[in-house]
């Protein structure tokens, strides 16, 4: 389910990109090519930097999973239950 779920945001956030392209392509017709192409620029910056936070929280999130996983397998291995990050 999370790998369709996954998918499927994926499939959708490339329709909007290409939507956006589109609309952009547009509105440089109709304006100055530079602003245009600085408008672009500083979008796929910001979305570049909404990308980068989103994966390394979603990343850093996965690690500390991990872990605990981990840590409660092995307590279940030697019977002792461990809490907190020792």
């Amino acid at each position: 389910m999370t790998l369709l779920l996954g998918l499927l945001s994926v499939v959708l956030f490339g329709l909007v990109a290409l939507q956006v392209g589109k609309v952009t392509e547009l509105a440089s017709s109709l304006r100055d090519e530079r602003e245009v192409q600085q408008e672009r620029n500083d979008f796929d910056g910001k979305l570049g930097l909404v990308f980068l936070v989103g994966f390394l929280s979603y990343q850093c999130g996965l690690g500390v999973e991990a872990e605990q996983q981990r840590k409660w397998e092995l307590s279940k291995l030697t019977g002792r239950v461990r809490s907190g990050f020792s």
